[in-house]
């Protein structure tokens, strides 16, 4: 049963990266990744002028080059999911000093920004978190590098500074901040 369950499972993702839109280029580079386009649009007038690349993560486009594919392979005998894999591949070709969400709460972006560590990696909180309902206990933790929230409540008791002897926040500060906070200057690496 478990055995045809993982096949069916299997063939499941394969149909959604044949069905995929395939783009036989690579991504451009740009300063700025965006992972998950989700509002993009309302983070996107954060960048000003720089260049920003948005990175579809339901596989809604896929980049297929040698280079690509390599570097998946090398990035999957590391990171040991697929998706985390092909994503650190893009990032590679994006070359982006920063990678941003607007999803704070996205397993896969927290699974990126553990795993690739030539970017920084900023959380942009999209609604009010309540410990209980976000992260009941036996959840695995949120981690973020740098996030920006609401305020020092989702700070303090939805991503305090440890949880279980692990680092999951190293860096916060409340979106009125965000506008001009040191992460969008040139100077910010």
């Amino acid at each position: 049963m478990f055995m045809w369950h993982r096949l069916r499972n299997v063939i499941g993702k394969f149909r959604t990266l044949w069905n995929a839109d395939k783009t036989f280029s690579s991504p451009p580079e740009a300063r700025i990744a965006v992972i998950d386009a989700t509002n993009v649009t309302v983070i996107a007038p954060l960048f000003r002028n720089e260049l920003y690349e948005v990175i579809d993560i339901e596989w809604g486009r896929l980049y297929l080059t040698v280079g690509i594919v390599r570097s998946t392979i090398k990035h999957l005998w590391y990171a040991r999911s697929l998706k985390v894999a092909y994503i650190a591949a893009l990032l590679d070709q994006i070359r982006p000093a920063i990678a941003v969400t607007f999803i704070d709460n996205g397993e896969l972006f927290q699974q990126v920004s553990r795993y690739y560590g030539k970017a920084r990696f900023l959380a942009v909180q999209n609604g009010s978190r309540l410990l209980d309902r976000d992260n009941p206990p036996g959840s695995p933790p949120i981690f973020h590098a740098e996030f920006a929230c609401l305020g020092r409540y989702e700070n303090r008791s939805v991503y305090p500074a440890r949880r279980a002897g692990e680092e999951i926040l190293s860096d916060w500060f409340t979106q009125g901040l965000l506008l001009s906070c040191p992460i969008w200057s040139g100077s910010a690496t």
